[in-house]
């Protein structure tokens, strides 16, 4: 009869006593830590706030994307042109997802 009372512990309580947690390195400061759980990434508060705060503005000042300049013309035969670019507008953002940023419209009264 090893357990006695409600919330007694067994005689061997030291097999069952939570082991200490190996050190870790945080990643925002490279210091050395004991880390309340074995997932810990951060030494502290102060760290992962500033490395979140990090991540949130690399995000704003790097776009690195490409940038596609197109040039289309009607032909004779379409009737209403900004409908037609609308729609080849909506295709190419849900199939491709390409997404317009730009649109100007250029005439040109140069005979030819």
């Amino acid at each position: 009869m090893g357990l006695r009372g409600l919330h007694a512990a067994p005689k061997a309580w030291w097999r069952y006593a939570p082991r200490p947690h190996p050190k870790c390195r945080c990643q925002y400061c490279y210091r050395l830590f004991i880390g309340n759980r074995s997932t810990a990434t951060f030494c502290g508060d102060a760290c992962r706030q500033a490395a979140h705060r990090e991540r949130i503005a690399s995000k704003k000042n790097y776009d690195d994307r490409a940038i596609y300049v197109l040039t289309l013309r009607a032909e004779k035969h379409v009737t209403d042109p900004i409908r037609m670019l609308r729609a080849l507008l909506k295709i190419a953002g849900r199939q491709f997802g390409l997404k317009a940023i730009q649109i100007k419209e250029q005439r040109d009264d140069i005979a030819t």
